[in-house]
């Protein structure tokens, strides 16, 4: 992400901030501060609605008092854009390290109005917010949260054969499926092979796509009835 990008997304998220304390705060000039300015108003014009995030993580583990993150896609919706974080690319003292990753995907989902993920109440979520907390980060701040794999476990009138992302990508016949990735993909990934987290990167990315489908289908069937704040 450039300087300008951080501006602009720093403003988006924090609203009006004056020129000269943006260029203070990212040590650039005032001329470069008015005009990442006038191009988060133009943005923040076209804006329309929330803000939606369509996220998943892929991780080492189950457990996250002992595993880390690998890497977490968030597709934002209505303008479409999708940003992934990996641990290869951000700054750690080593791959056990997640502090900064684990920060940089809080802040993005913190700049929107709405989470969106599948068991991301029961997984995802705490899981961030585990790491954060044990390397002394504050958690995700509380949002509205839709995690779509709860209505197909038959509780609304809707059960597949089971509650997975595939098959519920299957049940409505959306034409992108789960990505399967091989158990050696993910060995490698956990010792920092970078063509390893490549495809976990991508699977992340099909996942919040998936998501994002899915959550749509659940809406035009009528099964989300209210939409609660989490974490």
């Amino acid at each position: 992400m450039t300087l300008r990008e951080k501006m602009v997304e720093f403003l988006l998220s924090n609203g009006e901030v004056s020129k000269r304390d943006l260029a203070e705060m990212f040590e650039t000039t005032t001329h470069q501060a008015l005009e990442a300015k006038k191009e988060a108003k133009v943005k923040s014009s076209c804006a329309l609605g929330p803000r939606i995030a369509y996220f998943d993580m892929e991780t080492t583990g189950l457990r996250p008092e002992f595993d880390r993150i690998i890497c977490a896609s968030i597709l934002t919706y209505p303008s479409g854009e999708m940003v992934t974080y990996r641990i290869d690319q951000t700054e750690h003292e080593d791959f056990a390290d997640d502090r900064n990753l684990a920060i940089l995907i809080r802040d993005r989902l913190e700049q929107h109005h709405i989470i969106c993920g599948w068991n991301s109440k029961g997984f995802d979520t705490p899981f961030l917010n585990t790491r954060l907390n044990a390397q002394g980060e504050r958690r995700v701040s509380s949002k509205l949260h839709i995690d779509a794999m709860y209505h197909y476990r038959g509780w609304h009138g809707v059960k597949p054969r089971n509650s997975k992302l595939s098959t519920v990508a299957e049940f409505w016949n959306l034409d992108e499926r789960k990505l399967e990735v091989d158990g050696q993909v993910w060995v490698k990934a956990q010792g920092g092979n970078t063509k390893a987290i490549d495809t976990l990167c991508i699977r992340c990315e099909s996942d919040a796509r998936l998501t994002a489908k899915i959550v749509a289908k659940t809406f035009d069937a009528d099964l989300i009835k209210n939409i609660e704040k989490y974490a």
